[in-house]
């Protein structure tokens, strides 16, 4: 079974003690954000859609998709 939190470091770029993530957090999040977007696709305002999701992924739900990846990764090789 993989275990749903994990621990990482925000900011590779910053001296900073790790932080703890949780999978089921960065899927809802993900979903969340995606689903937005949907709301406008099917609306019809394609332009509106395409916005919601470039910038979810550029400020929001693309970091948790790369943490959640790392953390499943990680559980997989161990």
């Amino acid at each position: 079974q993989i275990p749903t939190t994990y621990w990482e470091i925000f900011d590779p770029y910053a001296d900073k003690d790790p932080v703890c993530g949780d999978l089921t957090e960065d899927l809802s999040d993900i979903a969340a954000d995606l689903r937005n977007g949907m709301k406008e696709y099917e609306a019809g305002r394609f332009g509106n859609a395409v916005f919601e999701w470039k910038f979810g992924l550029n400020n929001h739900w693309g970091q948790h998709i790369v943490d959640a990846l790392r953390a499943l990764h990680a559980a997989r090789s161990r």
